[in-house]
């Protein structure tokens, strides 16, 4: 009986050490699946990443044209009103000289017409 346990024991501590083997064989393959599975995911997010980066550098340069663009057609559009103010001041005193000359001028005028037609009513 004694030596039959020592076998019994031996076959346990066998089986036990061949359980452990496929344990741990088991515990790499999962952990194999699992960095594979890891590694894809990474790849995938990646390439997400990647191609957020260059629908951000389209929308940047469009961006900047659409800047550029803009500045320039306001910059022309200011340049035009500058223009017109710098003509506006250049008319302003020879308008100012004909609005306070008008009361003379129309006064000039009436007399001349009056003349006129004083001279015709004399013939």
């Amino acid at each position: 009986m004694f030596g039959q346990t020592k076998t019994d024991l031996k076959n346990l501590k066998l089986e036990k050490t061949l359980i452990d083997r496929e344990i741990d064989l088991y515990r790499r393959e999962k952990m194999q699946m699992v960095n594979s599975d890891i590694e894809n995911e990474k790849i995938k997010r990646l390439k997400e990443v990647a191609n957020l980066e260059i629908q951000c550098h389209k929308q940047i340069a469009d961006y900047e044209h659409e800047f550029h663009s803009t500045k320039e057609i306001k910059g022309i559009e200011l340049a035009k009103i500058e223009a017109k103010l710098e003509v506006l001041n250049s008319i302003e005193p020879t308008m100012v000289d004909i609005i306070s000359n008008k009361d003379k001028e129309i006064e000039r005028l009436v007399n001349i017409i009056n003349a006129l037609t004083n001279n015709r009513t004399k013939k």
